[in-house]
């Protein structure tokens, strides 16, 4: 029976107190939603990719040759209890000037038994047969491909001893777990320096005598999160080992060629003298054995691979701090609403003490009432918060990576903690508040609660203002003061909600800002234009004359440019492009480099390189450190750090030719040009459709392109803001609205 008036009790009271119960439900519901979604964001992106490099089995380690790989190499790893899989694989890096961009041709092996970085299939099917070939989803933003079409190859580069075709059919559009950025697919050397995206072709196309790379999985690793130390700590041990294994393999393989160089010899020349004088030459231009070099990577040399995993521990920490705040205000808010309802059913309270009812049995009402409303508001708020946050983050990045389909998980912790702080804030309110109420006598409890008596306030004795306010502005004012709990609750959830949301529109202006400063402030010119090293004087006439009459040409500026890549303990490989300019005081009419701070303009010298303020930053150094890096060769070199410039986009190192000889020991050999064009009067198409004409130029990278998929990128961040903001803004219309009713 008492169950029965219970129910009855609750439901009369949220009948009459209808808006307080949605407001109470709504806080909840807003808080949890949040706190949950934004919580569960990180981990569940962390999840789906994870999903998606073992359902394609990612490779745990890679290794190559700056000679190739044989099949020696491949024995090494035979039967090895280490070892879980292996495969070797041939793969071409080539410039295509056809399409203005650099393909990495990648061969697929329909008989291999091994499936590491397996291929998903978006559209169509893999190339079974020869002259075949399945494109990157990215191929699709530099040609109108589609399957059935043909794929023609025009390069430059020398690899028509390498593949058997330079025409295939369109058979399918695949992802690989390799390569799940967008906007670049690794650096090369050839080009740009940078791949737009790669091509599978069927195993018979290639033509190659030796293996471009090896992939290898280990057994230690195979149940471990990919992300997690112990993976982490396992590839450390496994990474030695395999070094260690290769250690002599550079003495044997240098061995190896120049025995199949004589052998090769002795077959075309039988006339013994003839023999050893060929001989002779052979071994003079075979390679020394500083040349020979083997590479051994890991995931974590994958920029795709280790730039997702920031993103999502910066999302991570977006939830460490803002939720908490939000939920903070949610339960605040709630604390006061339970107060005035307690307050306006004293003569309740008091009725039923009188009546003989127990503490207990009159608190069951109030906590039942808030427990309903919090489990209703927390049941909602997880629903809606682990559905629509982790979507709209996980679909505003998949505009920067090529990402799977998302599954969500229900974060048990999450939805534990989330529930049991919507109970706890309302129901511990209602306790907090009731224990004053049951220690008095009913007496007391059925009479009004006497108002709180009226005091002047501070604005009243300045009689110059108090004066001129009308009544009801003065009866606000006193009751501001009069009733301080409600004051400052209101101050304080306003003014936390305005906080986030000034914090989300300053996130969101900086943002914005960034790409204006690289592209107007620091970066002057409008183009950049790759050479092809191996032209005659007649191809550098032609292009001077094609790139004088371009309409809206100004100036232009040759450079070295190259990226190399730096690694440091506790940091991702990070990839820098180093330039090196003809002129060494007229870079600054291309790029601007200053101090940020005092705005001193820094010059390229003899004795040290300027690097930009975040790599800085990330290798925790100062002006007068030095610094180490690795070209593309993986040789390593050092350079001294004489300036730390402004740049918000990308790694970058400058350096005068004359430094550059005393690092690299070599001249300068100036593989790219900026273009400075007239900011009124020029198209870009046009530009970059004559320039490539020339045999001179193979790639031509108009600024305002990079500015355009800068500013998509920036989008991705900019919905985690408005996400905060619109969430902060509901949050303080609903605590005006409850602590104004």
């Amino acid at each position: 029976m008492k169950i029965k008036a219970y129910s009855k009790s609750i439901l009369r009271e949220i009948k009459s107190s209808k808006a307080r119960f949605i407001s109470i439900l709504v806080i909840i519901l807003l808080g949890v939603a949040f706190y949950s979604g934004i919580k569960a964001s990180g981990p569940n992106m962390k999840a789906a990719i994870e999903n998606f490099y073992n359902e394609y089995n990612l490779m745990d380690a890679k290794i190559v040759s700056s000679v190739g790989l044989s099949q020696e190499d491949l024995k090494l790893l035979d039967n090895n209890d280490k070892i879980l899989d292996y495969y070797a694989s041939h793969t071409i890096d080539a410039n295509l000037t056809n399409i203005n961009s650099v393909v990495k041709f990648m061969e697929y092996d329909q008989d291999k038994s091994v499936n590491i970085n397996s291929l998903e299939i978006l559209e169509g099917r893999l190339p079974k047969n020869i002259g075949e070939i399945a494109l990157d989803e990215q191929a699709l933003k530099y040609g109108d491909f589609k399957i059935g079409d043909t794929y023609t190859i025009q390069c430059d580069d020398n690899i028509e001893n390498q593949l058997n075709n330079n025409s295939f059919k369109i058979v399918g559009i695949v992802r690989s777990p390799l390569y799940i950025e967008k906007l670049a697919k690794g650096t090369t050397t050839v080009g740009k320096g940078i791949v737009d995206y790669f091509a599978i072709l069927n195993k018979n196309d290639f033509s190659m005598e030796v293996y471009s790379e090896i992939y290898i999985t280990f057994k230690n690793t195979k149940d471990l999160e990919t992300y997690s130390d112990e993976y982490a700590e396992k590839m450390k041990e496994n990474m030695k080992y395999i070094e260690e294994l290769f250690s002599s393999r550079p003495d044997e393989r240098l061995e190896e060629i120049k025995i199949k160089a004589i052998e090769e010899i002795r077959k075309n020349y039988v006339d013994a003298i003839g023999s050893d004088f060929y001989i002779s030459m052979i071994e003079s231009q075979l390679p020394k054995i500083d040349d020979v070099k083997y590479y051994f990577f890991d995931r974590n040399d994958n920029p795709g691979y280790s730039e997702f995993y920031d993103v999502v521990k910066r999302i991570n920490s977006i939830a460490t701090v803002f939720p908490i705040v939000f939920f903070i205000v949610a339960v605040l808010i709630c604390l006061t609403t339970m107060t005035r309802m307690v307050e306006e059913n004293r003569i309740e309270i008091g009725t039923m003490k009188a009546l003989g009812y127990s503490n207990s049995e009159i608190s069951i009402k109030y906590i039942l009432y808030a427990s309903l409303a919090s489990i209703l508001g927390g049941i909602l708020g997880v629903i809606i918060g682990f559905n629509l946050f982790p979507r709209i983050i996980y679909k505003a990045y998949s505009t920067q990576y090529d990402l799977p389909e998302l599954t969500i998980v229900y974060y048990s912790s999450y939805i534990f903690q989330a529930m049991i702080i919507s109970i706890l804030c309302t129901v511990g309110a209602a306790l907090i508040v009731l224990n004053v109420d049951l220690n008095s006598t009913p007496s007391i409890l059925m009479r009004p609660k006497a108002p709180k008596i009226g005091k002047r306030i501070l604005l009243e004795r300045i009689t110059l203002i108090w004066r001129r306010l009308n009544f009801n502005e003065k009866v606000t004012f006193r009751n501001l003061f009069r009733y301080k709990q409600r004051m400052i609750m209101t101050v304080f959830g306003i003014a936390s909600c305005t906080a986030m949301i000034i914090t989300g529109f300053g996130l969101k202006d900086s943002i914005g800002d960034l790409t204006n400063k690289q592209f107007n402030k620091l970066w002057k010119y409008q183009a950049t234009v790759i050479f092809n090293e191996n032209i005659d004087n007649e191809n550098e006439d032609e292009y001077i004359n094609k790139l004088n009459n371009i309409e809206g040409y100004e100036d232009s500026l040759k450079i070295h440019q190259e990226i190399v890549s730096i690694s440091k303990e506790n940091i991702n490989k990070q990839n820098v492009t180093l330039y090196v300019p003809e002129s060494n005081t007229k870079i600054d009419n291309f790029v601007l480099l200053n101090n940020r701070i005092t705005k001193e303009k820094y010059q390229l010298t003899t004795d040290g390189a300027i690097i930009n303020e975040k790599l800085a930053k990330l290798l925790e150094v100062k002006i007068g450190d030095e610094i180490s890096f690795n070209n593309a060769d993986n040789n390593s070199y050092k350079i001294k750090v004489k300036g730390i410039s402004e740049n918000y986009l990308t790694h970058a190192i400058y350096m005068s030719k004359e430094y550059y000889k005393n690092v690299f020991n070599n001249d300068v050999i100036y593989n790219s040009q900026f273009i400075k064009l007239s900011q009124d009067n020029y198209n870009e198409d046009d530009i970059a459709s004559q320039l490539m004409e020339s045999n001179k130029v193979i790639n031509v990278t108009m600024t305002s392109y990079l500015a355009k998929t800068t500013n998509e990128s920036m989008d991705t961040l900019n919905v985690v803001v408005i996400i905060l903001i619109i969430s902060a803004g509901g949050l303080a219309l609903v605590v005006l609205y409850n602590l104004n009713n």
